[in-house]
């Protein structure tokens, strides 16, 4: 497996999104937090980020949606959020 600036994301029912970023440390993979945001007010459903292969300038943009009825973009080689889509009226 040959990863060069793969990242993923992981969220829960604690209200948190976390991203990670994965490498290959002598063929087996190694994970490092990069970032943890709270801003959802409790589960979070469903998180996703870009493809690595897409992220040449290493910018890897991510979303996550929770109960709370918000979608979150996040700009995870930043580490901060872009926006909030308010809207929805359910999960």
């Amino acid at each position: 497996l040959h990863l060069v600036n793969a990242m993923m994301l992981s969220c829960s029912s604690d209200g948190s999104v976390i991203a990670w970023a994965i490498s290959n440390w002598n063929g087996e993979l190694a994970f490092a937090e990069t970032g943890n945001y709270t801003e959802h007010a409790g589960f979070v459903n469903a998180c996703a980020i870009n493809d690595s292969e897409f992220a040449n300038n290493g910018t890897f943009i991510g979303a996550s949606g929770g109960n709370d009825g918000i979608i979150y973009v996040y700009d995870f080689s930043g580490k901060e959020i872009m926006g909030a889509l308010i809207g929805h009226k359910s999960n």
